[in-house]
């Protein structure tokens, strides 16, 4: 690698050395930067590379998620411009591959770049590209043309015509079934955000589509990533179905305000260590994403120097009362009985919280979460707390200070607040946890799921789907009818 690198130096415009060099990254462990830099000259010096243009193309995309997946503040203030300027240059980079004969016709290209153009606010090029992927996916399954022009004939006709009312679905394979979701959740996100009567005429066909295609169970049930499993869905669901989780979380609340109030204060004083950890929301869901301000409050355990001693410090102290009450919550809900409880090992949800604060007149626009496998606890902390309404399909609710709302955020949701200025931004406190009926055996969430009675007691508050049956999309069109009801 040494020897390859030098040689390179010597000789920057030798396209084998740069070629072997490339096809060395993958052994040696090189900073993402510099893969980025290696694999865009590497391209350049071998066009017909076709191999090499591919993993160019996926370096820039993995180094964009990367980035994408850092709080911007941390960054600095270019951070934004960085990403804008990587995701232009993988755009290039996928279209030309999708001019060569190895990418026409590759649905998965032109999903990646919908992707990338929605991300970079160009959402009519972004509708157009997933608009392809789709028919270049399904077309030949559809008996429509399988070429990625008859996308322009769909946009006068109707989203896939037919396919809704079709009862001949077309067998997918586990592959594709990913890829279709991705395209479609993709299309249904740039269809939202661009708004207006004919987009939200066009954004019901795409969810219309999905439901036909077995790959969401309703047309307001529409997460990308799919955890298979037989779930209880609600719109909202009872706080008492959770009670144990739920007490921990609203018995803190003074604490948890107090600890927000010193973690703005230390923002407004200009200290770094606590503002580098408030960002901005990048999603583009946001009608005003400079009012729509986070922090995410990890709760896993750190360490000090205490007399000359590595001392285990299991929370930082300026979030100490949120960490307590996060993790005696989850400590229940993973616990057995009175014994308190820790996945092992630590998924993604454990001791992780996140402050939210929406400035006054926001409007958080309808969007789905990403996956059906977790269930969400708002606790409402300060502000126009019972002027702000959340949405969550056909469920509306106001938040109440010291009092949680419990949904699933994997159906539509949205937020609007009030434009007044009388009672500060909306501030809440979210916590994500694992959906009961995929906790671990014998934990007093899973015992949750379990439990009969209390289902039919009502676990559902409003909005009740039923058992929806994820397992393999089979029968997700047919696991809802009947089971939709308002408790």
């Amino acid at each position: 690698m040494r020897a390859l690198m030098r040689a390179v130096e010597l000789n920057p415009t030798d396209a084998a050395q740069y070629r072997s060099l490339a096809s060395q990254l993958d052994e040696q462990e090189v900073p993402r930067p510099v893969r980025v830099a290696v694999l865009q000259h590497a391209a350049a010096l071998n066009p017909g590379d076709v191999a090499l243009q591919f993993k160019h193309a996926n370096e820039l995309i993995d180094e964009v998620e990367y980035q994408v997946a850092q709080p911007n503040r941390t960054q600095g203030e270019g951070h934004n411009d960085h990403v804008r300027r990587l995701r232009q240059r993988a755009v290039a980079v996928v279209r030309k591959l999708a001019q060569r004969d190895e990418g026409r016709y590759s649905p998965t290209l032109q999903c990646t770049l919908g992707m990338l153009q929605h991300n970079l606010g160009k959402q009519e090029d972004a509708e157009i590209a997933y608009g392809k992927a789709i028919m270049l996916l399904l077309g030949r399954k559809l008996k429509t043309r399988a070429d990625a022009n008859a996308w322009s004939g769909v946009l006068k006709e109707g989203y896939l015509p037919g396919l809704a009312a079709s009862h001949d679905v077309p067998p997918l394979s586990e592959e594709e079934r990913t890829l279709a979701l991705n395209i479609l959740h993709g299309l249904d996100c740039v269809l939202q955000k661009q708004g207006g009567a004919k987009q939200r005429r066009r954004a019901a066909r795409v969810h219309a589509a999905g439901v036909a295609l077995q790959l969401w169970p309703h047309a307001l049930h529409r997460p990308r990533e799919i955890t298979a499993g037989r779930l209880l869905s609600c719109e909202i669901h009872r706080r008492s179905y959770y009670r144990p989780l739920v007490q921990e979380l609203e018995r803190a609340t003074e604490t948890i305000h107090a600890e927000l109030l010193g973690l703005l204060q230390m923002v407004a004083e200009g200290k770094e260590e606590e503002a580098k950890h408030w960002y901005t929301n990048q999603e583009g869901i946001a009608a005003r994403p400079l009012e729509w301000v986070q922090r995410h409050v990890p709760c896993q355990r750190e360490y000090e120097m205490r007399g000359g001693l590595r001392t285990e410090v299991f929370y930082p102290a300026r979030t100490r009362g949120i960490c307590t009450a996060v993790t005696r919550a989850m400590g229940w809900y993973y616990g057995e009985g009175e014994n308190e409880g820790m996945p092992q090992p630590v998924d993604r949800y454990w001791g992780v919280a996140m402050l939210s604060l929406l400035g006054p007149g926001s409007h958080v626009k309808a969007h789905t979460g990403p996956v059906n496998e977790r269930v969400v606890f708002s606790l409402g902390l300060a502000g126009s707390l019972e002027e702000s309404e959340l949405r969550v399909g056909t469920a509306r609710r106001r938040w109440q200070r010291g009092r949680a709302i419990v949904f699933d955020d994997s159906l539509e949701h949205e937020v609007r607040v009030p434009n007044s200025t009388g009672s500060g931004p909306r501030a809440v406190l979210i916590v994500h946890v694992k959906h009961p009926s995929l906790m671990p055996p014998g934990s007093n969430g899973r015992l949750l799921a379990e439990d009969e009675a209390l289902l039919q007691s009502g676990a559902c508050e409003e909005g009740n789907y039923g058992l929806v049956d994820w397992s393999d999309g089979s029968e997700l069109g047919a696991s809802l009818i009947g089971n939709q009801e308002t408790n």
